[in-house]
């Protein structure tokens, strides 16, 4: 008996030494993770020549990088991570995957795989928390949800007819996830991913339809909808964070949560101005979630996570006392005091890149605001970004793709900025927070009407392109320095 217990032994000790020497190859510093892999059949002449890496951050927002593949299909990437926590990634289809801080990942992917479902299917993992990405990628790969007809059929079914609809649907995918966690022993981590997709992404759905329809619908009468309709919300399961592995959970849901809680405030105080209203919403949320803290801490985090990005830090001061007692020893607590930190540092010494410039304009007649910019151009190709300092679209292509179109045109391209309907004292903080070089003019509120006809803007950003000969060629937000299309429209240009 004891021979064979030694034995025993001995081999549990030999394959566990054997595990960590394998794993050594997937280690990284504890504050990053690796990623790196393989494209099957992918081909030279392919067009996609990259591959995206999306992540929700708890502390810095929406993140993308990128990674070029090279013509023999490899690639491979390395970004900070501080928790274990779902990224997307975007290759020909959009696949999650759990990444987990000091941990390196290899994943091969085939070029042939025409949807998300074949690419689940087909795709090899090492490294990382395998099982647990295993089964994240078969319980995706069979997930019965069918965005395309759910969001095709809001825009053009009645109210009534939906509801039936979504509830069947929601239905069908409790059915589903019940019967996978039957028949499959799921890892702890995959538990709590699939714990935050069952309870809580169909009250996205449910949250984010008087939105979508307002979209869809202009007419649709929303405030018609049945007070059961938002009875999902009165049982919502208690919230640890460990549940932050699944990153809706602070991204989409928390948005569509806080902006409902605004919403029924709002509609029930039309009159009400913006600080009262912030207050009332801080307080609603914390009042409703006295047993799920952690659900009112995202709530109220993605109001302040709005002011954040803003470089604004009047919303967290003025409900402070609310506030510390809401985030006290939390997650949050330290990510906010070092958000607050860092933006009074920037706002009291902005410090701009050497190759920006701060102009006014000479002209008085607002009409004629582009022929100077055009005159000035000396017959240059300009390129003109029109933005705002609140605008979170704008500053994320200042922060991952504006530098690489600059570095590709800065000396042959005309590079202007227009800031927008903003606070003038956060316009100089933005340039020199995302570091954006070229001529910047700040467009004071009443003379932005006659650049609004001549660009056609309708929003934020709006980029416009402009020939050597002054003429406007192209108009939109499809013209967005993240776009290959761009590059290539800039590059005839030039030629010309």
């Amino acid at each position: 008996m004891n021979r064979y217990l030694g034995l025993l032994v001995a081999a549990l000790l030999f394959s566990c030494g054997m595990e960590k020497n394998n794993s050594e190859q997937y280690k990284v510093h504890a504050d990053s993770t690796q990623i790196k892999g393989h494209i099957e059949n992918h081909q030279s002449s392919d067009s996609i020549s990259e591959i995206n890496f999306y992540i929700n951050d708890l502390a810095s927002g929406y993140l993308d990088y990128k990674s070029e593949i090279d013509s023999l299909g490899n690639f491979k990437i390395k970004f900070p991570l501080k928790r274990q926590q779902d990224i997307t990634i975007g290759y020909k289809n959009w696949l999650r995957l759990v990444v987990q801080s000091g941990e390196s990942i290899e994943l091969t992917l085939n070029a042939k795989d025409t949807t998300s479902q074949m690419a689940y299917n087909s795709a090899i993992i090492k490294g990382g928390d395998e099982k647990t990405n295993q089964q994240l990628f078969k319980y995706l790969a069979n997930d019965p949800f069918d965005s395309a007809q759910y969001y095709d059929l809001m825009q053009t079914a009645s109210t009534s007819k939906f509801i039936k609809y979504q509830d069947s649907v929601h239905t069908k995918i409790d059915d589903y996830i019940n019967n996978f966690i039957e028949n499959n022993e799921v890892t702890e981590a995959i538990n709590d991913w699939i714990f935050v997709d069952q309870n809580f992404s169909p009250v996205e759905r449910v949250l984010g339809y008087p939105l979508n329809l307002r979209m869809y619908q202009k007419h649709a009468e929303v405030d018609s909808l049945p007070n059961s309709f938002f009875d999902v919300l009165k049982d919502l399961p208690k919230l640890k964070e460990k549940h932050f592995i699944n990153s809706a959970l602070y991204g989409s849901f928390s948005n569509y949560y806080s902006y409902h809680i605004s919403d029924k405030i709002r509609m029930n105080n039309q009159e009400l101005g913006k600080k009262v209203l912030d207050s009332l919403v801080i307080h609603t949320i914390v009042t409703k979630n006295k047993n799920n803290p952690i659900l009112a801490q995202i709530a109220v985090n993605e109001k302040l996570k709005s002011s954040f990005e803003n470089n604004e830090v009047a919303y967290y001061e003025e409900n402070k006392n609310v506030l510390s007692v809401l985030f006290k020893g939390s997650i949050f607590d330290s990510i906010h005091k070092n958000k607050i930190a860092g933006i009074k540092k920037l706002l009291a010494n902005p410090v701009l890149p050497e190759k920006a410039e701060l102009l006014t304009f000479v002209t008085e007649d607002t009409s004629k605001y582009l022929d100077e910019i055009i005159k000035n151009a000396n017959g240059k190709v300009v390129y003109i970004d029109n933005w705002a300092t609140w605008c979170g679209p704008c500053k994320r292509e200042f922060k991952n793709s504006t530098p690489a179109l600059k570095e590709k045109f800065g000396d042959v391209i005309e590079f202007i900025y227009l800031c927008y309907q903003s606070k003038e004292e956060l316009w100089k903080p933005t340039i020199s927070q995302f570091k954006v070089e070229g001529k910047h003019y700040f467009v004071e509120r009443g003379n932005d009407k006659g650049l609004f006809e001549q660009l056609n803007l309708e929003g934020f950003p709006t980029y416009v392109i402009v020939n050597k000969k002054g003429d406007i060629v192209k108009t939109g937000f499809e013209y967005r320095p993240s776009l290959p299309g761009t590059t290539e429209i800039l590059t005839e240009l030039v030629a010309e």
